[in-house]
């Protein structure tokens, strides 16, 4: 296996919403389609999945190696740095 992909699963995905404007003072629902209003409701409901995006992110991971990897004759087992495991001593392949 070389790839690896988790797809995210979010709320769009599990639920039908509804979004409605209302004036908090008087309690009145207002159009949202308004001239006014409409680029206003529009930013913030953008802004809102694009943030819910962001935490949900799917990611994918592709493996790949070099040659070096493929004719690795490996030691005996001993205490490497954390600092050493990031990349081919020979390229500059890393991870």
């Amino acid at each position: 296996m070389s790839k690896l992909a988790i797809a995210a699963e979010t709320d769009e995905d599990r639920y039908d919403t509804k979004t409605t404007v209302r004036c908090l003072e008087c309690s009145t629902e207002l159009d949202q389609t308004s001239e006014k209003l409409a680029p206003l409701v529009e930013g913030i409901l953008k802004a809102n999945t694009f943030s819910r995006k962001e935490e949900v992110k799917a990611w994918e991971q592709e493996l790949t190696s070099c040659e070096h990897i493929l004719l690795l004759q490996q030691s005996e087992g001993r205490t490497i740095e954390p600092a050493g495991l990031g990349h081919c001593s020979s390229c500059d392949l890393k991870e």
